[in-house]
């Protein structure tokens, strides 16, 4: 009889971290990969390892720097534990069990212990969040059900660096010409976080040769970017993008870029990368929060980016992803849910401040697409204000520019 996991995540062991092993343990749970053995658990016909790091703690030294990938180690560790997840906008209150830390880099794996087909295909999750929030280790992402109703494959979910950690550009300050990866660091993070699956998930019964990468929102918008990036389109072949595209990823010379640079050098009162890096943990965090603030991050592209060159769209058009099968869809109301914040303002709220954002934006289109929009506004399935701007903002950054990335990529498969 099928067993529901409410409550897979330990919610009892919120500041409880993986530990070595030096005595005896587990054998029959325990894998070896190349940066150690790691010893999961099993539960209702589901075995699980949680908490294994994919990466050096991009913290210290390695702060803003591309991500380093683990050394190779003969100790054993459990896996009993989700490591520490990423900063969020708000500090520590976004993490949904260990506290938020730099050193965030770990990833999650799910089997089915009772389906003994060999070499499962593998799927792994990339969580959204519009970059600024979100876990691979939060509650609705255990993979336990999935992997008990859908017993052929292995799960994996992720975390990677994000805001500022993730994506920031320091290219004005006097020595970020040795951060040149730090716009795009979080998208090399799940790069690096591939890399390890494919070197290792043979250990758990996967397929390092039949690889799907799949999310929503940021998590969408990453799998659509990361089949352009030599970094990461080497290890999976397939991809399911939901609610996101190539277009959640901006010019680094924007201002949307540039101002969160000049903000947090001015909170501060930096002037260096030696100064930003002197500040401690909690000192950069707060900093962030106080000067950046909230859905400000993306990945940024150009200006001499040595991982997105040029807009991911035109990479595609290049045929840099044609050997990526992509399936791509995006949920009914996507933009309602950051409309203010979406949870935080009732419906009138949320409606109100959707007119106020596309008002604010439409004396800047050109004259041609003020038509489009007059005639979008007669032909939307809303008619009430409010929720006509939502589906806008919909179709703008989700909809029209899934679909043009999938005519793209047409082309080549």
């Amino acid at each position: 009889m099928k067993r529901e996991f409410k409550d897979l995540v330990r919610f009892e062991h919120y500041d409880t971290l993986n530990s070595e092993i030096t005595g005896d343990y587990d054998e029959a749970h325990a894998v070896k990969c190349a940066n150690g053995t790691f010893v999961g658990t099993e539960e209702h016909g589901v075995a699980s390892w949680l908490g294994i790091p994919f990466a050096k703690p991009p913290a210290g030294e390695r702060r803003f720097k591309a991500p380093e990938y683990v050394d190779a180690n003969e100790k054993v560790f459990e896996a009993k534990y989700y490591g520490k997840c990423a900063f969020g906008a708000h500090g520590y209150d976004d993490c949904v069990q260990n506290q938020a830390s730099e050193d965030c880099l770990y990833l999650n794996i799910w089997v089915n212990a009772d389906d003994k087909t060999e070499k499962k295909p593998v799927m792994v999750w990339i969580h959204g969040g519009a970059y600024v929030v979100g876990s691979g280790a939060h509650a609705s992402y255990s993979g336990a059900n999935l992997v008990q109703a859908q017993s052929d494959i292995v799960l994996v979910t992720i975390n990677y660096r994000l805001n500022m950690y993730g994506f920031m550009d320091f290219s004005s300050v006097p020595g970020g010409e040795n951060f040149k990866t730090a716009p795009c660091n979080g998208l090399l993070d799940q790069a690096m976080a591939l890399r390890w699956v494919h070197e290792n998930i043979a250990a758990f019964g996967g397929d390092p040769g039949n690889v799907t990468i799949f999310g929503q929102s940021a998590g969408g918008g990453s799998v659509s970017i990361l089949p352009v990036m030599k970094e990461a389109n080497q290890y999976f072949q397939k991809v399911i993008a939901q609610s996101g595209s190539t277009t959640l990823a901006f010019p680094v010379d924007c201002e949307a870029a540039q101002g969160k640079t000049r903000a947090l050098l001015e909170h501060t009162g930096c002037k260096t990368m030696d100064d930003i890096m002197a500040l401690s943990e909690e000192e950069l965090q707060e900093a962030y929060v106080a000067a950046v603030g909230k859905f400000t991050s993306c990945p940024y592209y150009g200006n001499g980016s040595e991982v997105l060159p040029e807009a991911p769209i035109e990479l595609y058009k290049k045929g840099y992803a044609k050997h990526i099968t992509i399936m791509a869809g995006s949920t009914a109301d996507e933009a309602r849910l950051f409309m203010g914040e979406g949870p935080c303002l009732n419906l009138e709220e949320q409606k109100q401040f959707a007119q106020n954002a596309v008002g604010d934006a439409v004396p800047y289109l050109k004259e041609e697409d003020k038509k489009y929009y007059e005639e979008f506004q007669r032909v939307c399935r809303f008619q009430e204000p409010g929720l006509i701007e939502t589906e806008f903002i919909d179709e703008l950054m989700f909809r029209v520019p899934m679909l043009q990335q999938l005519d793209v990529q047409s082309a080549f498969n």
